[in-house]
């Protein structure tokens, strides 16, 4: 059986990758706390009712990315996308996020955020690097149906740069951080974010750092939780996979 490709408001085909649901937590008192909203915000780009999805539930990344859209107008916030993943804590990602916190070190909790990614959000990778003493991260999504995610890819960079914050201290800063997408307006506000030079219309969505700080030791390092996260992210996935296998029969 051919899969077709569903069909959004507007009648053009929308993107079918999907991410778990545990990314919208919070988002309505961000929205709120910036004047506008959440029921409207929500609604208008058909995640109504997705608040009260668990973690282990999906919701379309597409639909996603028009929220973040809708919402940085509807709060005339530019890069809203930007702010929300500044103060998101990396808990708030469920599963993957505690992968990562219960990992010994930084480097292994990289690694972690790597291999489990593509289970967290279909069809998107993180890929975690060194050459020297440089490492970075890179962050794509792989779905051409996918009408922009300037928003989600700034918040996605500012969220992983917490978890190394949460090894290395709230004052760490990059070396650099890189954006597929063109320079917004307002830049600046990025600059501060991150704490170091921005730069735009770049190969890859990428956080350059060094390589010395993949040894520092993760504080909340728990090798029971990380094999307990494991198992629980393994079990989505094969649920993931078997709902593919039954619908292409």
């Amino acid at each position: 059986m051919t899969r077709l490709p569903t069909q959004g408001r507007s009648g053009s085909p929308a993107s079918s990758t999907t991410v778990l649901a545990s990314v919208v937590y919070g988002l309505d008192a961000f929205i709120a706390r910036l004047g506008a909203q959440p029921v409207d915000v929500f609604s208008r780009c058909g995640l109504e009712g997705r608040l009260s999805s668990t973690p282990s539930e999906t919701v379309s990344l597409d639909a996603y990315c028009r929220t973040l859209d809708y919402a940085a107008s509807k709060t005339a916030t530019a890069n809203f996308g930007l702010w929300f993943g500044h103060q998101f804590a990396p808990r708030r990602l469920g599963m993957l996020g505690y992968a990562a916190l219960s990992s010994s070190i930084l480097g292994d909790a990289l690694d972690n955020l790597a291999t489990f990614f593509p289970i967290h959000q279909d069809n998107s990778i993180v890929t975690h690097s060194r050459q020297g003493e440089t490492a970075r991260l890179d962050y794509d999504v792989g779905d051409p149906l996918l009408h922009d995610h300037r928003q989600d890819a700034e918040l996605t960079l500012a969220v992983l740069c917490n978890i190394i914050r949460d090894a290395c201290g709230q004052n760490w800063t990059p070396v650099a951080v890189h954006f597929r997408n063109k320079a917004p307006s307002c830049t600046n506000e990025h600059e501060k974010v991150f704490g170091c030079k921005v730069l735009f219309g770049q190969e890859t969505n990428s956080i350059l750092f060094p390589s010395a700080s993949l040894a520092t030791p993760m504080p909340a390092a728990d090798g029971l939780l990380f094999s307990a996260i494991k198992d629980g992210l393994l079990q989505i996935q094969a649920h993931k996979q078997s709902l593919e296998q039954d619908f292409l029969l």
